[in-house]
């Protein structure tokens, strides 16, 4: 019985075969690390003592309950945060009313994110006359394929954004007044 012979061994066949199939996984089935808002808490703890951090903290302002998904009180600012969770690529114009998310072939419309924390820090501004309010959203999954902004964080570059707005602005009793107005009930 005769052998099929092909040219060069049997070990460089399945090797190349391995490496094939790795690469194929890699492309089509390897995905980044899934954050979530467990995540950007664990980014804020690190931040040390001096950052007061409220989750879902609201309060009234226009006759209306705003709710911001992190308000952050500190020597360096009251800082409101936006968190944008969905997965996918995030297109838009800075000075657009609405913004694209595609997810795979599945395209949505959705609000600028930017300008609801903008709309959120403006209403607090009302509050907090005089103090300085610094608005983010971080983009926890998403793939950021916007004009630049410095407002708009991937999470993996939220720290490093944190620790260049370290210039201290609010004495404590600053600091006390803002926590007193976002922590009265709104209802």
């Amino acid at each position: 019985m005769n052998e099929l012979n092909l040219p060069g061994d049997d070990s460089s066949l399945w090797i190349g075969a391995a490496v094939s199939i790795f690469l194929f996984w890699l492309l089509f089935f390897s995905k980044r690390k899934t954050y979530t808002s467990t995540d950007l808490d664990k980014i804020l703890i690190k931040l040390g003592p001096a950052y007061q951090v409220i989750k879902s903290a609201s309060f009234i302002a226009d006759d209306a309950m705003v709710r911001v998904d992190r308000l952050i009180v500190s020597p360096f600012g009251v800082f409101i945060i936006k968190i944008f969770e969905p997965s996918g690529i995030l297109k838009g114009r800075l000075s657009d009313r609405e913004w694209i998310l595609k997810c795979g072939s599945r395209s949505e419309t959705i609000h600028n994110p930017l300008w609801i924390n903008r709309n959120q820090a403006n209403a607090l501004e009302k509050l907090l006359p005089g103090i300085k309010i610094i608005a983010f959203v971080v983009v926890l999954n998403a793939q950021i394929r916007t004009e630049s902004s410095e407002k708009l964080v991937a999470i993996e570059k939220f720290e490093n954004v944190m620790t260049l707005n370290r210039r201290e602005v609010l004495n404590a009793q600053k600091q006390e007044e803002a926590i007193r107005i976002v922590s009265r009930d709104p209802g």
